[in-house]
C-alpha cells in the first residue's frame, strides 16, 4: 500500500507541472503594477502573441505626472523557463510623456502562471536596471487574462497605431464537427408482374314476374251500374215473369295471378266530402283596470335646526427636523479596526469644497465609504466613470484640518480597491489617487490655508 501511494504522489508531482507549463498564455492580460518607492498602483496591460514559435507582444502603462495622465506603449519579449515567465521591455513605440523619457532603462518582470477554475493570473515581481543617473526601481505585478480583449485600452491603442493585425492569439482547439454523409435513396428495379385474366362470372337469368291487373274504382262503379240496370228491367215486366229471360250480370273474370303471387284486393274508396268549417270567433276579454292603492300619508318629523358648535382649533407648529448624517453602521463598519497606510495633504482656501469620486481608470466593481472627521459622507458608494459629488460648506465652526478616510468595502475584481478623489477648491482642482484594502485605509488631510 505504501509503495502504491508513493507511486501516485510521484505521478501527480511529475504530470501536473507538465500540464501547467504547456498551458497556452497567449492573449491580453490586464492588471496593475505596484511601485515600491511611490507606493502607488499603476494600470498595466500586456498582449502576448505567438509568431513562428516565439512569444512577443506589447505593453501599455498609465500614470500621473504633475496632475496630468500620461501613457506609454512598448514592445516586449516573453520567455518561459520551467514555471517562470520572463517579460522584458524592448523599445518605446508611442507615448504622451510631457518630458523626454530616460534612455537605456528597461523593465524586467518575473511572473508565475496560476489557474483557478477558468481564471488565469500572472503574479510576480518587476525591476529596472540601474544607470549612472537613476537607481533601480522595484515592485510587484498582478494581471488576469481577459476574453473581451477588443474592449481594453491596449487593443484600442494598437488599433489606432495600425498594429492590431500583429496581435495573434491562439484559439482553443475546436471540437471536430460531425461529417454529414448524404444517403442516396435506394433504387429498386421494376419487377415484372404477371396478371391473370379476370374470370367473368355469368349472371343468373332475370325472371320477370307479370304484374296483376289493377282494378280501379271506375271499373267497380261500372259493374254496379250494369247490375242496377238489369234489376230495373225485371221489375218492369209483370205479365210473363217466367218467359222473360233474365240476363245475368257480366262477370268480370279476374286474371289469375302467378302461383307465387297473391291477388291484390282493392276496396272502392269513397270520394272525400268537403266540409265547410266556420272560423271560431275569439272573444276579446275586457281590459282589467287596476286601481292604484292609496298610500297612507307619512308624517314628516319636524326639522330642528341647531346652531353649529364652535370648535377650538389648535395650530401646531412643525419644527424642521435636524439633518442627520448616515450612521457609521451603514458604511465603514470597521474603520477604527484598520490602519492608515497612506496619508496625503491638500490645502484649500474657498468657503465650500466639492468632492467628486471616480474609479481609477478601470471599472472593476470597487465600492468605498468616505468618513469625514468621524461622520460618513459617502456610504458604500460604487466607483465608475460617472461622477459622484458632494459639497462641503466651510463655516466658522469647521476646524482648520479636515480628515477624510477612504474605507474599502470590497476589493473589486482586481485588488486592491483604488479610486480617484477630485477636490474642487473654487477655481483650483486637485486630483488625489488613493488605494485601500480590507486591512488598511487611505487618509487625505484637507488643511485650510490662511489668507495673508
Amino acid at each position: 500500500m505504501k509503495k502504491l501511494l508513493l507511486y501516485k504522489l510521484f505521478l501527480l508531482a511529475t504530470i501536473l507541472p507538465i500540464k501547467l507549463f504547456a498551458q497556452d498564455i497567449t492573449g491580453l492580460w490586464k492588471g496593475e503594477l505596484y511601485v515600491d518607492s511611490t507606493k502607488k498602483y499603476l494600470p498595466y496591460e500586456i498582449s502576448i502573441s505567438e509568431v513562428k514559435g516565439k512569444l512577443v507582444g506589447y505593453s501599455h502603462i498609465t500614470f500621473e505626472e504633475n496632475g496630468k495622465i500620461e501613457t506609454g506603449v512598448r514592445d516586449i519579449t516573453i520567455e518561459r523557463k520551467d514555471a517562470n515567465i520572463i517579460i522584458e521591455d524592448v523599445s518605446l513605440i508611442n507615448n504622451s510623456f510631457s518630458s523626454v523619457p530616460p534612455k537605456n532603462i528597461k523593465k524586467t518582470m518575473m511572473v508565475i502562471l496560476t489557474i483557478e477554475d477558468t481564471t488565469m493570473r500572472l503574479t510576480g515581481n518587476w525591476s529596472t536596471n540601474r544607470t549612472k543617473h537613476y537607481f533601480a526601481a522595484t515592485g510587484t505585478v498582478q494581471m488576469q487574462r481577459k476574453n473581451d480583449y477588443k474592449a481594453t485600452v491596449l487593443y484600442k491603442k494598437l488599433d489606432s497605431l495600425k498594429l492590431a493585425d500583429k496581435v495573434v492569439f491562439n484559439e482553443p482547439a475546436k471540437k471536430p464537427q460531425p461529417v454529414i454523409v448524404a444517403v442516396q435513396p435506394l433504387v429498386v428495379p421494376p419487377v415484372a408482374v404477371v396478371t391473370k385474366p379476370v374470370e367473368e362470372k355469368k349472371q343468373p337469368p332475370v325472371i320477370v314476374k307479370e304484374t296483376p291487373p289493377v282494378v280501379t274504382p271506375a271499373t267497380v262503379a261500372k259493374i254496379i251500374e250494369e247490375k242496377k240496370a238489369v234489376a230495373s228491367i225485371v221489375k218492369e215486366t209483370p205479365h210473363a215473369p217466367t218467359a222473360v229471360a233474365v240476363t245475368k250480370p257480366v262477370e268480370v273474370k279476374k286474371q289469375a295471378p302467378p302461383p307465387t303471387v297473391q291477388p291484390a284486393i282493392v276496396k272502392p274508396v269513397a270520394p272525400p266530402v268537403a266540409v265547410a268549417i266556420k272560423p271560431v270567433e275569439v272573444k276579446k276579454a275586457p281590459p282589467v283596470i287596476v286601481k292604484p292603492t292609496p298610500t297612507p300619508p307619512v308624517a314628516t318629523p319636524p326639522v330642528i335646526t341647531e346652531k353649529p358648535k364652535e370648535i377650538a382649533t389648535v395650530v401646531v407648529e412643525k419644527k424642521p427636523e435636524p439633518l442627520i448624517l448616515p450612521a457609521a453602521a451603514t458604511g465603514a463598519a470597521d474603520v477604527n479596526k484598520r490602519t492608515i497606510s497612506t496619508t496625503q495633504s491638500v490645502f484649500y482656501t474657498a468657503d465650500s469644497l466639492v468632492l467628486t469620486l471616480y474609479d481609477n481608470g478601470y471599472v472593476d466593481g470597487d465600492t468605498v465609504s468616505v468618513v469625514m472627521n468621524g461622520e460618513v459622507i459617502f456610504s458604500k458608494q460604487g466607483l465608475s466613470t460617472r461622477a459622484v459629488s458632494k459639497t462641503i460648506y466651510i463655516t466658522k465652526d469647521t476646524p482648520d484640518s479636515i480628515k477624510l478616510v477612504m474605507y474599502a468595502e470590497n476589493l473589486g475584481s482586481i485588488p486592491p480597491n483604488t479610486g480617484l478623489l477630485v477636490v474642487h477648491d473654487g477655481e483650483s482642482v486637485y486630483d488625489v489617487r488613493f488605494s485601500a484594502d480590507l486591512t488598511s485605509n487611505a487618509a487625505i488631510i484637507l488643511t485650510r490655508k490662511k489668507k495673508q
